[in-house]
């Protein structure tokens, strides 16, 4: 399995497990000028960014570079979303999740919650 085919599956199983418990999924794959946002949801007037990163091997560096890099481009296109009105919410919380499928026996997901944008 390829790199994309791998991100798309992690996805594809955070988005069925959030919409399975009460989360409406907005939008998937979101493009601005600076970034994807793989899952856009809502659930209680509360807009939940959701940042997923599939894993074949286990790399605590490669998780922590990926947090630091994927938090600035999540703000500037959080920024963007809510200067051009696609976005009418700054009631924003935003999970990173990292799902470890080395072990094709036992997949493993770590979230990581409210992490802090300040935008």
């Amino acid at each position: 399995m390829d790199k994309k085919q791998l991100g798309t599956k992690g996805e594809i199983l955070i988005a069925n497990h959030y919409a399975k418990n009460g989360f409406n999924i907005l939008h998937q794959n979101l493009r601005t000028p600076f970034s994807e946002i793989d899952i856009l949801a809502e659930k209680q007037n509360q807009i939940y960014v959701l940042e997923v990163k599939t894993i074949s091997s286990q790399n605590d560096y490669l998780i922590n570079s990926w947090f630091k890099t994927q938090r600035r481009r999540l703000i500037k296109s959080i920024k963007y979303l809510l200067a051009t009105n696609q976005l009418t919410s700054t009631n924003l919380t935003c999970h990173f999740i990292v799902i470890d499928m080395s072990n094709p026996n036992k997949v493993r997901c770590k979230r990581y919650k409210n992490i802090p944008l300040c935008i």
